[in-house]
């Protein structure tokens, strides 16, 4: 018997070409029944839409009988310094704007991202940091993370790129430990912007997060040969991490429960024709990893919140 369950691929909705009908018809011609949700929504992101243009969407979605498996908003993905009164009015307020938003998509998912910190020296204790000069913050994201979970919401938080609160495993660690509402949540673990934050992707760090992770982006990546940092974008076959490695444990560990294609950043490497990056890494996935998804990559989410109330006790420090 087979001791993984099935996984769900999902290709971030803005990657595909044309209008919103067509990219989702693109999904569809593809084998994705899951979209993760962002922006590019007739010409919009998520919180930008009205709500006439949020149920046309959910229209074109169930025409096409796609599923939403993550909304994937941009709240909180600014920089602390900006202040507790513009995070409240930007963001948390934002949130009930968020949940209407779900409840007409119906998300398996809905994301916020981790917020950028351009003043934090590095190397720095993320937890001295925030304590010393932006304590505001945890229970900015406690709040909204109550607010999406009493709405019936499942809720990741994404580390994005970049300075930011979240360059290492210790840094996410230590921030879940620190978060009331940690055992509401799962950690959506973006490779390579953990790698533009200052953590080059590795299998020991993917073991750090595991209690933590159900989603996981992935984007390839060429590193610069003397520092390791990212230098051009590639498809994943072509990555400088150990892909193959990375993605075999992350496709065992049970509470993953998709995985999503995300383009690369990074420069263009002179004479490398990306126009086809999506299908190579499509590829890359079916020809590698085809045993671990249902069907034609297509796959019913599970629970994914076990082992994530370790956090709070400090068990995986």
């Amino acid at each position: 018997m087979e001791h993984f369950h099935k996984k769900i691929l999902t290709v971030l909705n803005s990657m595909m070409p044309g209008d919103f009908a067509a990219a989702l018809k693109r999904h569809k011609n593809i084998g994705i029944d899951w979209l993760d949700l962002k922006d590019g929504i007739f010409g919009k992101d998520l919180l930008s839409l009205s709500l006439k243009e949020v149920q046309k969407a959910k229209q074109e979605i169930d025409k096409q009988n796609l599923n939403v498996f993550c909304l994937s908003s941009t709240l909180f993905g600014e920089d602390v310094e900006k202040g507790e009164e513009y995070f409240r009015q930007q963001h948390l307020e934002k949130v009930s704007l968020l949940i209407e938003r779900a409840r007409i998509f119906e998300p398996y998912f809905v994301r916020l991202l981790s917020a950028k910190a351009s003043a934090r020296p590095f190397p720095s204790d993320l937890m001295d940091y925030l304590n010393q000069s932006h304590p505001w913050i945890l229970p900015c994201y406690d709040q909204a993370v109550e607010k999406i979970d009493e709405a019936g919401f499942r809720v990741t938080i994404e580390n994005e790129v970049g300075p930011n609160l979240f360059s290492s495993a210790a840094d996410i660690l230590q921030f879940f430990q620190s978060l009331s509402s940690a055992d509401r949540l799962s950690l959506t673990w973006d490779v390579q912007n953990l790698w533009q934050a200052g953590t080059f992707p590795a299998l020991s760090v993917f073991q750090a997060l595991k209690p933590l992770v159900t989603y996981v982006h992935i984007k390839g990546g060429i590193a610069d040969k003397g520092s390791r940092k990212l230098l051009y974008k590639s498809a994943l076959a072509d990555a400088s991490w150990p892909v193959k490695e990375i993605l075999n444990e992350v496709f065992q560990t049970k509470q993953v429960l998709a995985v999503c294609l995300n383009p690369s950043h990074g420069e263009k490497m002179p004479g490398v024709d990306y126009g086809a990056t999506l299908e190579k890494d499509l590829e890359f996935i079916r020809t590698n990893f085809a045993q671990f998804f249902t069907g034609s990559l297509k796959g019913t989410p599970g629970d994914g919140s076990q082992g994530l109330k370790a956090v709070r006790a400090g068990k995986v420090l």
